[in-house]
C-alpha cells in the first residue's frame, strides 16, 4: 500500500502541476513526509492523475481513436490476411485436388468398364483375386462387388480409400453413367463422401423395406387365418360395403368395419370398408412391429397356426410360403410336387437309356434312322409330356366330381 502511495505521489510532481497550467511553488527547507492516505489530495489532481496512469490524455476527444483501436485494427486485418490465404489454399488444394481426383476416378472407371464389357471379364477379375491373395494376402469373399475387387487390385495397399471409391464408382455403374459424366455427377451429388453417404442410406431404406413388407405380411397372414376359425361370422349385404380404394392401388386383403353401439352394448355394423394397400399396411403396422422384433418365431407361429387350421391357399397365403396348394389342384404341396416331377424325369432318363441301347443294339444289325436330340429337347419334350398327362389326370378328376352329385 505504502509503495503505491508513493507511486501516486510521484506523479503529483512538478510536471503533473506543469501539464494543467500551474506554476510550481519552492520546496521549503524542510523534509515534508510523504502521505500515507489520500485525505489531502485534491480532487482534480486526482482525476488528472488518473488519466495519465490510464494512457489518456486531458485533450483527448470521444471522436479520437486510442492506440488500443490500432491494435485491434492490426489483429483483425492479420484475420483478413488468413482468409486470403485460405482462399489460395482452397483454390490451389481443394479445388484443383479435387479435379485431379475426379479425373483420376474417371480414368479408373472407364478401366473398370473395359473390364466388365471385355469377353475375358471373369478371367481377369480371377487373376485379381488370385494376385491380391497370393501377394498381398487379402483374400475376396464369394459376394464381393467385382468394382471392390478391380479398386482393390489398384489399390491393394490402401483398402479403405479402394472401399470409398469402388462405392463410388458402383453408383456410376447403377446409374449407367458414361466416364466423361462421372465428374459432372460426383461434384452435383456434393462430392465423394455425399455419394457413399447416399449409397448407405439407400441399401439401409430398402433394408428397412424388406424388413416393414415381410412383417406387414405375417401380421396379415396371423390376423386372416385367426379369421378361418373366429366364432363371429357375418354377412354383409352389398348395400353396406364402401369402395375406399384409391385409383392407383390394389385392394388390400383386409376389410375395415365401421361399428356403432345400440345402446344395449352391442356392436351394430355401419359400413364395411374395401381399403388399399396402404392404408391396410397403416391399420396393420402396430402388429408388423411387434413381428418385426421376432420375424423367425412370428415366421413360425404363423405356419403352425396355418398347418393346424389345413390353410393351403388364400387367407393371406401366397405362392411360395410353407405348405401352399395351388386351388383345384392335386392336393401335393410345391415341394412335393417338384420332387414328384424329378422322380419321373429320373425314370423317364432312365427308360430312355435303355431306348438307346437297344435302338444301338438293333443299329448294328440294320440301319434304322434315328431321330437325335440334344439334351436340352429331350427334357423340355419329356416335361411337355408330363405336364399333358397331368393335365389329363386333373380334368378326369374334376369330371368325375362333376358328376357325383347328380348320380
Amino acid at each position: 500500500m505504502e509503495d503505491a502511495m508513493r507511486e501516486i505521489s510521484s506523479l503529483m510532481s512538478n510536471r503533473g502541476l506543469a501539464d494543467i497550467g500551474l506554476e510550481s511553488k519552492p520546496a521549503k527547507p524542510e523534509v515534508v513526509p510523504e502521505p500515507t492516505d489520500m485525505s489531502t489530495m485534491d480532487p482534480m489532481e486526482f482525476g488528472l492523475m488518473m488519466t495519465k496512469v490510464m494512457g489518456g490524455s486531458k485533450k483527448s476527444r470521444p471522436a479520437d481513436r486510442s492506440s488500443n483501436d490500432i491494435q485491434v485494427d492490426l489483429m483483425l486485418g492479420q484475420a483478413d490476411r488468413l482468409a486470403q490465404l485460405n482462399d489460395q489454399y482452397t483454390e490451389a488444394f481443394v479445388v484443383k485436388g479435387n479435379k485431379a481426383l475426379y479425373e483420376l476416378l474417371t480414368a479408373i472407371y472407364s478401366y473398370a468398364l473395359q473390364i466388365d464389357q471385355s469377353a475375358l471379364r471373369e478371367h481377369i477379375l480371377q487373376r485379381m483375386r488370385q494376385t491380391l491373395e497370393d501377394e498381398h494376402k487379402q483374400k475376396t469373399q464369394g459376394n464381393t462387388h467385382w468394382m471392390t475387387t478391380v479398386l482393390r487390385f489398384i489399390l491393394p495397399r490402401d483398402r479403405q480409400t479402394a472401399f470409398n471409391y469402388s462405392r463410388v464408382l458402383q453408383v456410376a455403374y447403377d446409374e449407367d453413367l458414361t466416364p466423361e459424366e462421372l465428374p459432372g455427377y460426383i461434384k452435383e451429388a456434393g462430392g465423394i463422401t455425399k455419394i457413399t453417404q447416399t449409397k448407405e442410406q439407400k441399401v439401409e431404406a430398402e433394408q428397412k423395406k424388406q424388413i416393414r413388407e415381410k412383417s406387414n405380411k405375417i401380421a396379415r397372414g396371423l390376423l386372416l387365418a385367426e379369421g378361418k376359425v373366429s366364432d363371429i361370422k357375418v354377412k354383409v349385404p352389398n348395400n353396406r360395403y364402401v369402395d375406399l380404394i384409391p385409383q392407383e392401388e390394389s385392394e388390400g386383403y383386409i376389410k375395415l368395419g365401421l361399428f356403432g353401439t345400440d345402446g344395449q352394448g352391442n356392436l351394430t355394423l355401419l359400413r364395411l370398408c374395401r381399403i388399399g394397400e396402404k392404408l391396410e399396411s397403416k391399420i396393420l403396422e402396430p402388429f408388423a412391429a411387434f413381428c418385426a422384433e421376432r420375424m423367425g418365431d412370428a415366421q413360425g407361429q404363423l405356419d403352425r397356426l396355418r398347418a393346424k387350421h389345413g390353410i393351403t391357399h388364400g387367407f393371406g397365403m401366397e405362392p411360395g410360403d410353407k405348405g401352399y396348394k395351388i386351388p383345384g389342384s392335386i392336393d401335393i404341396t410345391a415341394e412335393e410336387r417338384i420332387a414328384e416331377i424329378r422322380i419321373e424325369l429320373e425314370a423317364r432318363d432312365r427308360e430312355m437309356a435303355e431306348q438307346r441301347k437297344a435302338q444301338e443294339s438293333k443299329a448294328q444289325e440294320e440301319v434304322v434312322p434315328i431321330e437325335i436330340l440334344d439334351e436340352n429337347t429331350r427334357r423340355s419334350r419329356e416335361v411337355m409330356e408330363i405336364i399333358r398327362q397331368r393335365q389329363e389326370a386333373d380334368a378326369a378328376r374334376k369330371a368325375e366330381m362333376e358328376r357325383e352329385p347328380g348320380e
